[in-house]
């Protein structure tokens, strides 16, 4: 049984266990028509994050719109809990248009509540899609090879270098969109890198030539910015 089906099942037992307490407690004579209907929309609401929860499944990016949803979900859920609790007590004090009333703000608020929801996880998903995996980010992999190889090299000057580079990596500009030419580049450079270990003047020219076209990496992103 995956969350969503266990979710699902204990949310419907939630809202079983509400009208049984309710036709135990309650006397005969206070079932009116509005009386049932607003047991049946405060047994609904018990249940429906199984329903609101179906625009951030539907989503293209579920995982981060599901993580959003959260706090939206639970408020529109305390709220329409308040609202069939609402038409359920002015029901048995005997306000039946009050009650009747408030029935028909509860279908609006549900309504409304998931017309909003897909829209917002639509927002969700196309801000997600555009953030970039920190993994598939260059400057990581760049930053990661520096960790990596720093302890493999004996050279004091090579060592600084890669610490030197590897803050330099770390605060490097992001790209926003176009990768720029430098990062294959670079990327040809530090491929190189693990085979030089035995060579401390071939690490520290290669260290040297890597951070001359980081510079130039950082040129070209600052022109394609100031030209946006």
């Amino acid at each position: 049984m995956n969350l969503r089906t266990g979710f699902g099942i204990s949310s419907a037992i939630a809202g079983a266990v509400c009208l049984v307490v309710l036709a135990i407690v309650v006397p005969e004579r206070l079932w009116t028509g509005d009386g049932v209907t607003s047991a049946l929309l405060l047994s609904l609401s018990l249940a429906s994050p199984v329903f609101l929860t179906i625009p951030a499944v539907r989503s293209n990016d579920a995982e981060a719109t599901r993580i959003w949803s959260i706090g939206p979900i639970g408020k529109l859920w305390l709220f329409l809990l308040l609202v069939a609790a609402t038409a359920l007590r002015t029901s048995f004090i005997g306000w039946h248009r009050v009650s009747w009333a408030v029935c028909v703000v509860w279908g609006g608020l549900c309504v409304i509540g998931v017309i909003l929801m897909s829209a917002s996880t639509q927002i969700v998903s196309g801000a997600s899609s555009q953030t970039r995996i920190a993994d598939t980010d260059a400057r990581t992999r760049w930053t990661q090879l520096m960790l990596e190889v720093r302890p493999q090299v004996a050279d004091e000057d090579g060592r600084r270098l890669i610490e030197r580079l590897a803050d330099k990596f770390r605060f490097a500009a992001n790209e926003s969109g176009h990768e720029p030419e430098e990062n294959q580049e670079i990327d040809a450079l530090l491929g190189k890198l693990k085979g030089s270990l035995g060579n401390p003047h071939g690490i520290v020219d290669l260290l040297r030539s890597t951070e001359a076209l980081l510079e130039k990496r950082e040129q070209t992103l600052r022109a394609s910015r100031t030209r946006a």
